[in-house]
């Protein structure tokens, strides 16, 4: 069966995809909502259940963190260039 060969649920398999094709969303200006539809989800509720309980954090949690990353990052390399 599926679940003997891989591990996993059919869909849980799948969810697990969607929701990293869907961590690569969340850096862009796209709603939560839109991203949940393009991913393969019917509604952005679902979606974020999924996405809390495979990452531990909500998706726009998940954004939150990647913007702050990116503007540390940013910062450290404004920082280096100045010296």
């Amino acid at each position: 069966s599926f679940k003997q060969e891989t591990g996993f649920t059919f869909n849980r398999y799948i969810n697990h995809y969607r929701i990293q094709w869907a961590i690569e969303f969340l850096d862009s200006n796209y709603s939560i909502t839109d991203i949940a539809l393009k991913v393969g989800f019917k509604d952005a509720k679902y979606f974020s259940q999924v996405f809390k309980k495979q990452t531990g954090l909500t998706p726009n949690a998940y954004r939150k963190k990647i913007q702050s990353e990116r503007k540390r990052y940013n910062e450290v390399i404004a920082t280096k260039s100045r010296q």
